[in-house]
């Protein structure tokens, strides 16, 4: 989504007070003559969109309702970085006073859908931002195992959540659970025992079961300073060395089994 993507329609929805249908043109890019070549071919791709009547057969309830072209322009860099280092109160109050100013919400999607959480008793969370600078920006550190990672530390260092939050704590825990996930290969599985139902990470074709879940929320109520790039490289080195010891045990026992079947050959 974004004034770089000419031929996508980055918003489209219904205006419930005046009953207008607004296609919403995303514009994150500062300003240089690059950028106006954009902007006026996005335009381009808008008009088309209406003028050849794709827009009434994509979104038949957009018929007999006037059209409203709404380009949101990109935040400046310093309401960017403002709005990223306020606490997790400040950050709602901001939300709340944009949307209610802008009467627009923003998400984030993909081939398979729309990006979704859900909390300790799996009720579905949408993640909504009130620009799509935000939006993006999430899109992009999160998609990154450096941003994951610099997710992580900047919450844990600025105290962001507190050793009684145990559900945002055990968030912090999935987010770890992914970078190790990108880092080692692994893949999310849930695993029942005496204990319940819990994700975990496994490693195919071993035994290895990782529960990233509470890996820092246990630090955190005891009190412990979490470096997040220590933990996570630690938790590498140990899967990694569990790998290995169970490659290396796998393949002594396939030599040995070798080792019998060409004995009873030769008898």
């Amino acid at each position: 989504m974004g004034v770089q993507q000419t031929t996508v329609i980055d918003a489209i929805g219904i205006d419930t007070v005046s009953g207008a249908v607004h296609l919403t043109i995303a514009d994150t890019l500062a300003w240089d003559a690059d950028h106006l070549r954009l902007l006026q071919k996005k335009l381009n791709a808008y008009l088309a969109f209406v003028e050849s009547g794709e827009l009434y057969s994509a979104y038949p309830s957009a018929a007999e309702r006037p059209v409203v072209l709404d380009l949101r322009l990109r935040l400046s860099d310093q309401e960017f970085d403002a709005v990223s280092h306020l606490g997790a109160d400040q950050r709602f109050a901001h939300f709340l006073r944009r949307v209610a100013d802008w009467a627009r919400v923003w998400e984030l999607r993909d081939e398979a859908g729309w990006v979704a959480a859900a909390d300790s008793e799996g009720h579905s969370i949408f993640p909504l931002w009130p620009h799509p600078r935000h939006a993006a920006a999430c899109a992009d550190h999160y998609g990154t195992l450096e941003g994951k990672l610099r997710l992580l530390d900047t919450i844990l260092q600025n105290c962001w959540i507190t050793p009684e939050e145990t559900l945002k704590l055990q968030c912090l825990g999935v987010t770890f659970g992914d970078a190790l996930a990108q880092r080692l290969g692994l893949a999310w599985v849930a695993v029942e025992d005496d204990a319940g139902r819990n994700p975990a990470l496994v490693a195919e074709g071993t035994s290895i079961r990782v529960f990233p879940l509470t890996s820092i929320a246990k630090r955190i109520e005891r009190g412990e300073e979490v470096v997040i790039g220590d933990l996570f490289e630690g938790a590498c080195a140990t899967i990694e060395r569990l790998r290995a010891e169970e490659t290396h045990r796998a393949g002594g026992h396939c030599a040995r089994r070798l080792v019998g079947a060409a004995r009873d050959g030769s008898q």
